[in-house]
């Protein structure tokens, strides 16, 4: 059972993974999301950068890369990348304060196009495990991602709902 989940994963997919999640310090010229984060912090005026989301992008990433550190399997690489990808959709949600109050909904259409996107790239291992009959890595995919989804979109629909 998870006989694939539970694989030793690619060194430099799990160094790769720890960078980004946030969980290494100091590696030189990583594209972290701490960095991206910086970087964002510089662009915009204060007050048009929501710090809760900026805070919870953050702290997923970290969390979710974490296991990566203990267990240097498929399943926790799987879960630094989820982590990540949230990390990005919550930075997005993060300057929702750019746009007039008119057009939040281009911010939510745009936020959800990416969740969209980021279904589809998910996806392809859970078409993997299917291939390859492994039902129980299939199954723990499918209701990782449904979850991860669930992060990504819970935001826009809390959001939708207060435009009304």
């Amino acid at each position: 059972m998870f006989e694939m989940s539970l694989a030793t994963a690619n060194r430099k997919q799990v160094w790769k993974w720890r960078i980004g999640s946030g969980c290494v310090v100091g590696a030189s010229g990583a594209m972290s999301l701490d960095t991206v984060v910086d970087r964002l912090r510089h662009i915009l005026p204060a007050g048009q950068i929501n710090e809760q989301f900026i805070a919870m992008a953050l702290i997923i990433a970290f969390v979710t890369g974490l296991p990566l550190f203990a267990f240097p399997r498929v399943v926790t690489v799987s879960l630094a990348q989820l982590g990540f990808a949230t990390g990005l959709v919550y930075i997005g949600y993060s300057v929702l304060e750019v746009f007039r109050p008119q057009y939040d909904v281009v911010l939510i259409a745009v936020v959800l196009i990416v969740a969209l996107v980021l279904l589809i790239v998910f996806s392809s291992g859970i078409l993997y495990y299917h291939r390859e009959k492994s039902r129980s890595d299939e199954c723990l995919a499918v209701v990782s991602l449904l979850l991860f989804v669930t992060l990504w979109t819970y935001p826009s629909f809390h959001m939708i709902g207060g435009l009304q």
